[in-house]
């Protein structure tokens, strides 16, 4: 049976303290793409004393792109006048995706229609890899941090360098919501993402492993046909491993037909020994 891997979310700055303490309970750290974009030297530091020469440890960036698809009021922040304003942290963010994640700006939301060309995946998709690829790296190498990292893995066996990288990258991904008309276009749309994910990667990323990552509503968890067709095409998809979200799913509170619906999409999704892990778990993930 495989180990099972326990992953701790990265939340603001002050977290760290908590975070090094805990630092022997967590395999993985999960940063969002926000707060690598935003807060770069404050995770860097900490990727940098803490998990830089603990080789059995790593960290990865969720690119959160499903955030500037719907309800994007949510990333806008109120004045005491009522006035909205993007967040910074999203509005760096979005400097860094470029199109069509800039239409936030005017809080239009991303449609389906933005990646109709294959140009358009192409480009959004290198993007947002190369950020989770290279952000952190390029803040330590700017901070003349390298030099001295260098010199402390000398008496060690591990490529240095390789340790600044994420253990696994993430291809763009959005929500697919029962209740919206367009979740089967969004599920091409994110396969789209990871096969052309998976060729950046093996030309430009170091051949780092990519990772689905699975965001559905609560109530596709009662449709048999619909994860029947999500659970086939993520199989057919030979990415390294799948992350998966069930938004509004509370595992203590939902009944047992959501209990049943949960495990079967888990199951179904675990094909040829490929890691699937729950972003959001709870004491029955756990089991």
């Amino acid at each position: 049976m495989a180990k099972a891997v326990h992953i701790i979310r990265y939340g603001t700055v002050s977290d760290t303290v908590c975070l090094e303490k805990a630092i022997h309970t967590y395999d993985l750290l999960g940063i969002n793409g926000n707060m690598v974009a935003y807060t770069p030297g404050a995770i860097a530091k900490f990727i940098a004393r803490c998990l830089f020469k603990r080789t059995n440890k790593g960290f990865f960036v969720d690119p959160i792109t499903y955030a500037f698809q719907d309800k994007v009021e949510l990333l806008e922040i109120k004045s005491k006048k009522g006035e909205g304003r993007l967040k910074k942290s999203i509005d760096k963010l979005i400097e860094i995706y470029g199109e069509p994640s800039d239409k936030i700006r005017q809080m239009q939301p991303i449609r389906t229609s933005d990646f109709q060309e294959q140009r358009a995946i192409d480009t959004f998709c290198e993007r947002v890899l190369r950020f989770q690829f290279a952000r952190i790296k390029d803040f330590i190498e700017e901070a003349e941090l390298e030099r001295y990292l260098l010199y402390a893995a000398e008496l060690t066996a591990f490529d240095p360098k390789s340790r600044l990288e994420p253990k696994f990258l993430i291809a763009p991904y959005f929500y697919l919501n029962g209740d919206d008309k367009d979740w089967r276009q969004w599920l091409t749309i994110n396969l789209k993402f990871i096969r052309k994910s998976m060729e950046l990667s093996s030309g430009s990323f170091h051949e780092i492993p990519v990772f689905g990552q699975i965001v559905i509503s609560k109530g596709l968890l009662s449709d048999q046909d619909g994860i029947e067709r999500i659970c086939r095409e993520y199989s057919n998809v030979n990415c390294a491993g799948i992350n998966i979200w069930v938004d509004g799913f509370n595992e203590q509170e939902v009944d047992y037909n959501l209990l049943r619906g949960y495990v079967d999409l888990l199951r179904r999704l675990k094909v040829k020994n490929r890691p699937v892990y729950n972003m959001y778990g709870g004491y029955f993930s756990t089991l």
